[in-house]
């Protein structure tokens, strides 16, 4: 397990910073061997004095995944489906392929998907790929080993998470616009929301059915307000969340991500 937290930690470019503060301060440390703590200290210490600066998916790699991971056979990972060998062997159409551009220009490796790792954390998962690669020499497959273990990281795709969190902040707007008085009283019913966010994001959730763990944390959003006047705040356009539902989730991201399959297309 503490091959995999740091595999995960090491491909996630969202803490270059902290890694970078790690080997300011421990110059002759041995990072595989005691970042991951260090990183769960760091994180820990953030979270607790509330610092926006602990963002969930930060809390979750210093948390770390559950003890056990789940094997699986397949998976789909920003829309191209992954397929363990053992599943392809009696099939016509083959999936389990895998190849992977090496540290030289130009190079390749190929091999054969071998085993589907899924790994839970609080707020995503991580999935490893066990690969036995072939040597295109001696043209055989050789032992498949962790290190190469290949890492897809938030397989929900990231384009996704951000139209539905800014769905979501479109509707929380819209319902402190719609408390706010229109004449007297304002900054008075302002403070009111303010401190009663958790009442507010409860209703503006059952209202609309959204996903509560897609809602913002209640202390740092109300920390937000605070240099906000919400009387001015834009009514809601329901076009504009159609848009979002029908054409940038349902067209737009499938599109992309099929660009990104067919860079030549």
């Amino acid at each position: 397990m503490k091959k995999v937290i740091w595999y995960v930690l090491h491909n996630s470019p969202e803490i270059d910073a902290y890694m970078n503060e790690f080997q300011s301060e421990r110059p002759d440390s041995d990072m595989q061997q005691e970042f991951p703590r260090w990183f769960e200290s760091k994180i820990g210490n953030l979270y607790t004095a509330k610092d926006p600066r602990c963002t969930p998916d930060l809390f979750a790699l210093a948390c770390g995944p559950l003890s056990t991971a789940t094997s699986i056979n397949s998976c789909v990972v920003n829309g191209v489906k992954f397929v363990v060998h053992s599943r392809d062997v009696k099939r016509t159409t083959q999936n389990s392929g895998i190849c992977s551009p090496g540290e030289k220009p130009g190079e390749m490796y190929y091999g054969q998907l071998e085993d589907i790792l899924e790994f839970s954390y609080t707020q995503f998962k991580v999935v490893l790929f066990r690969v036995k690669w072939f040597d295109l020499a001696k043209r055989e497959y050789v032992k498949s080993s962790i290190k190469h273990l290949h890492l897809f990281l938030r397989p929900i795709n990231e384009f996704v998470k951000r139209a539905r969190a800014a769905k979501i902040h479109a509707y929380i707007m819209n319902q402190l616009k719609k408390e706010m008085p229109s004449w007297n009283g304002k900054a008075k019913a302002q403070q009111r929301l303010i401190d009663n966010l958790d009442t507010l994001f409860a209703k503006t959730q059952r209202d609309h059915h959204l996903p509560a763990g897609g809602f913002p944390n209640v202390d740092a959003f109300s920390r937000s307000l605070n240099g906000y006047s919400i009387d001015k705040f834009e009514r809601l356009k329901p076009k504009m969340i159609q848009g979002v539902d029908d054409d940038m989730l349902a067209y737009d991201i499938p599109k992309l991500l099929r660009t990104f399959r067919n860079p030549n297309k």
